[in-house]
């Protein structure tokens, strides 16, 4: 029940060159979801909006909100945790 992410090869914090850097973000994220499965949401993509909008209502008037996308940002990180395919957008 271990999996192991092995080192990378390169130069290493004390100025040698070999093997013992971290691996990379990406591995070891792509090791983590291997390891978890994919979700209850595995398979599917989701679009999720984050965020501020203006729309013009005229050429001088217009509607809009000032959102700070947080509870976009926050629905679209539990999606991804749950394996869906998440498309942000967001301003």
């Amino acid at each position: 029940g271990v999996v192991i992410v092995p080192p990378e090869t390169g130069q290493l914090a004390g100025g040698d060159i070999g093997a013992g850097r971290l691996a990379d973000p990406a591995a070891i994220v792509t090791a983590v979801r291997a390891v978890l499965g994919g979700g209850d949401m595995a398979g599917q993509t989701v679009l999720v909006t984050a965020g501020g909008t203006r729309e013009p209502i005229d050429a001088v008037r217009f509607v809009g909100n000032r959102s700070s996308g947080r509870q976009g940002h926050a629905v679209a990180a539990e999606a991804a945790a749950r394996g869906a395919e998440v498309v942000l957008v967001t301003t």
